[in-house]
């Protein structure tokens, strides 16, 4: 059994800048010491930031992990989370006794369920060193760098690396836990349907792992035997984005979400979609470049279409600045796509929807399914799309288009020369919403969308 101090903890080094204590140096580290070791595979038991070095080990291709276990910490951390961690990291820079130690580790230690006196005496002696004739914390305080996220973001994103996990996990989770949020959990499970979930009872951040149940929790799970065909990605049938939408129309009528990534064009996007649609006419709403080809489709094909809705979505060319941005992340997205989906994250929602585990996991969910090379098509679709103002005029169905109150990648204003160009058209605007009102404001725009067909 390993037990590693990364650096600026326990015997390990303190780093000469805060700046360098990041996931990649741990990481580095880790290698470096497996290596010397000579250790082809591990079982990785992981609590808090240890869990998540353990995902991030795990994930990559050839991982030496072949099981993980991840005590309380997730794939997403929201920033409420980070700064309660940071607030219990704080602690006086030397105390004068031992005694002094073991009271400060009885309070910061004081959701990790019952310690009696000789497991906060053990935390004391192994979280200390001997200062002068006092004592001083294992541990560097600049290490609390690691708990910024980017800025503006509402946490850390990891779950790129918990999509791409292929050996078993177990997450232990205490009962209270802020830091491991039942929701987040939750999505985790979905994603990852062969994870076993474990929630400690009575506990808050972290359990102990150092009373008998918990100990035996995590010794059953390493030494069960393991399906790793469970372990494939998790792929949805059905469409998450629209998911809320299709159940309301199918209450009364037939509907299909198009496949989108077969090609690199727009015109070949809607002849594609026009013919996975059903024969005969049909009505016809795209979000976002599913509204780039919405509207190709009209032009195609005219009398098709005897209904039309436009959401986030407008009918400029791409300009100067947009396509130079689509092939940096297309350039990031040949070496890490996984980081273009967290990259492009704060710019999908609100803040207050960014927090939301589940909605952030559908949308990374969604984005890793669709994959690399499929994202690259459509990138190439979107650079290379017409303006389409000139050919608003003549659009002669009736036609809704939503705006997002909120959406940075699409403003209102946007929408609105759209609907001002088409003849008739009604323009509506959903409040507390970003770009992804199908997932942040389900329900109002199923409405407007019910109400678009029975009108």
């Amino acid at each position: 059994m390993i037990c590693i101090d990364v650096a600026g903890r326990g015997e390990s080094d303190w780093l000469a800048t805060p700046i360098a204590y990041h996931f990649g140096q741990f990481l580095a580290d880790i290698d470096a010491l497996l290596l010397d070791l000579g250790v082809q595979e591990v079982d990785w038991v992981g609590t808090s930031m240890g869990g998540l070095l353990g995902l991030l080990l795990a994930s990559r291709p050839a991982s030496p992990v072949r099981r993980l276990v991840m005590n309380d910490i997730g794939a997403f951390i929201p920033l409420d989370a980070l700064q309660a961690i940071g607030r219990n990291l704080v602690a006086p820079a030397r105390f004068a006794t031992l005694a002094e130690v073991e009271a400060h580790m009885r309070h910061t230690h004081r959701e990790w369920g019952e310690l009696d006196e000789e497991r906060i005496h053990h935390l004391a002696v192994h979280g200390s060193r001997p200062d002068g004739d006092g004592y001083r914390l294992h541990y560097d305080p600049q290490i609390t760098r690691l708990l910024q996220p980017l800025p503006l973001a509402p946490g850390i994103f990891l779950w790129d690396a918990w999509y791409r996990l292929r050996c078993p996990a177990l997450l232990l989770r205490g009962e209270h836990s802020r830091i491991f949020p039942e929701s987040v959990a939750a999505t985790m499970l979905d994603v990852k349907p062969a994870a076993v979930l474990e929630v400690i009872a009575g506990v808050g951040h972290v359990p102990s792992l150092m009373v008998p149940g918990q100990i035996a929790s995590v010794r059953n799970f390493l030494l069960a035997p393991a399906d790793k065909a469970e372990w494939s990605p998790h792929r949805s049938s059905s469409s998450p984005a629209f998911e809320a939408q299709c159940a309301r129309l199918r209450e009364f009528t037939a509907c299909i979400v198009a496949d989108l990534t077969g090609a690199d064009t727009i015109a070949d996007l809607a002849r594609s979609a026009l013919e996975q649609a059903p024969a005969g006419r049909i009505a016809l709403a795209g979000h976002s470049m599913g509204g780039y080809v919405a509207l190709e489709a009209m032009r195609q094909a005219p009398g098709r279409i005897e209904r039309l809705a436009l959401l986030n979505t407008h009918a400029r060319p791409d300009s100067e600045e947009a396509t130079a941005n689509r092939r940096r992340l297309m350039a990031l997205a040949e070496k890490d796509f996984p980081g273009v989906i967290a990259s492009l994250m704060p710019k999908l929602m609100t803040g207050e929807h960014l927090r939301d585990a589940d909605l952030t996991g559908t949308i990374t969910e969604m984005a890793l399914g669709v994959g690399k090379e499929a994202f690259l098509r459509q990138q190439r679709a979107i650079i290379g799309r017409i303006d389409s103002r000139p050919h608003l005029a003549a659009i002669g169905c009736p036609t809704l288009v939503v705006a997002a109150r909120a959406d940075a990648l699409m403003p209102v204003e946007l929408l609105a020369e759209l609907a001002s160009g088409i003849p008739g058209a009604t323009l509506e605007i959903v409040e507390d919403s970003g770009h992804v009102a199908s997932l942040e404001q389900p329900g109002r725009v199923a409405d407007l969308l019910v109400r678009w067909l029975r009108s």
